[in-house]
């Protein structure tokens, strides 16, 4: 039941990151909420488990301020959240394959366009696509 709720959370994130390119702080604490009410209604999660979830956003939130946010603050801490509510080993095939699939179109992108300067590419959409693929395929 969570998981389909967190896909909607995931869309909403992608659609705002879409639109606006940031992902406001009411959003991801909404997203907050989400999570704490989920280990309300299920206590059987193990802590190292979550500890090891928000730890791969934590370095992602690292790697956004040594990149100068080439990887945003917010996707950052939507990754936190994303680990916390679906563990280490989830969170971490879902990061991988984000950033393989998000490398693979920039490529393409780059390719297409003839290159380009100062434009960005959402991150959120395809932690989304790859949580979803991660979870049901």
């Amino acid at each position: 039941m969570f998981k389909m709720w967190a896909i909607i959370f995931l869309c909403v994130c992608s659609l705002w990151d879409l639109r606006v390119k940031k992902i406001p702080i009411w959003l991801l604490g909404m997203g907050a909420i989400g999570v704490l009410f989920s280990y309300m209604v299920c206590r059987n999660r193990m802590l190292l488990d979550v500890i090891g979830g928000i730890g791969i956003g934590g370095i992602c939130l690292v790697i956004s301020k040594v990149t100068n946010e080439s990887l945003g603050y917010g996707d950052s801490l939507l990754i936190c959240l994303l680990g916390s509510y679906a563990g280490f080993f989830i969170t971490i095939w879902v990061v991988t394959f984000a950033f393989v699939v998000v490398g693979i179109f920039s490529l393409f992108f780059f390719i297409g366009k003839g290159g380009y300067k100062d434009k960005t590419i959402p991150f959120v959409p395809f932690l989304t696509i790859c949580y979803i693929g991660v979870m049901y395929i």
